[in-house]
């Protein structure tokens, strides 16, 4: 009987340890991989987002370059106008008012 005792004692104490070990396993593991998988995402996205951003950014500086060649060509343009107004009159009198006050 004593032994039955003993025995049964070192079972409870036994259970006592697995139920400690069970909150460990069930409660703070998935917890744990909840946050790994939380973290992988977050880092996933971060460097989606910086993708995403730098491609962003290249199209916009080929559109600031397209549009500073036609703002080029349209100076060109103004300025071929204005010498073509100037030889024609002779002098700057007779240009028109819009063109008068516009530095090239």
């Amino acid at each position: 009987m004593n032994n039955l005792a003993t025995e049964t004692a070192t079972l409870s104490a036994e259970c006592d340890c697995l139920g400690e070990y069970k909150l460990l396993v069930f409660v703070f593991a998935p917890v744990l991989v909840l946050f790994m998988i939380i973290c992988a995402e977050t880092v996933r996205m971060h460097y989606s987002f910086r993708r995403q951003t730098e491609k962003m950014l290249v199209q916009a500086h080929e559109n600031l370059e397209w549009a500073y060649e036609k703002l080029e060509r349209a100076h060109e343009k103004l300025e071929w106008a204005h010498r073509r107004m100037v030889d024609i009159d002779g002098n700057r009198t007779r240009i028109s008012p819009p063109l008068q006050g516009l530095k090239l």
